[in-house]
């Protein structure tokens, strides 16, 4: 798979933790969802300042974090069991997506650490 843009590549992450959750059976509401595309540096990502004040009131940056982490950790252990060779699309997705400003990129590295660089990236 390619991502020609970074709007691709998050679009790609945001699909893989909302049917995470789904499976997990796992609500996100409004606000959660709408943080998953969160940037300053998007140009397609439109800032919604009440969806913005949704989020604090609902959430705080660690419990949200965290849930989104355990999502994105499992969301990529399934893939990879059903399909070792999805790995590079998951590794695709973040070299675009790590080009710009996203929230979602706080979560990813968090969650999968160096298992989205190849082994020879990865600097020590």
């Amino acid at each position: 798979m390619e991502f020609l843009t970074q709007t691709e590549a998050k679009k790609f992450f945001v699909d893989k933790i909302i049917l995470e959750a789904s499976q997990q059976e796992t609500s996100l509401t409004d606000a959660q969802r709408y943080m998953l595309s969160w940037s300053e540096s998007d140009p397609d990502f439109k800032i919604i300042p009440a969806m913005n004040a949704s989020f604090e009131q609902e959430n705080t940056d660690i419990e949200y974090e965290k849930k989104v982490r355990k999502l994105i950790k499992n969301a990529y252990e399934r893939d990879i069991k059903k399909d070792k060779t999805l790995r590079e699309d998951w590794r695709k997705a973040y070299s675009v997506l790590k080009k710009g400003d996203h929230y979602i990129l706080v979560m990813l590295k968090d969650a999968l650490g160096s298992g989205l660089v190849p082994w020879w990236k990865i600097t020590f």
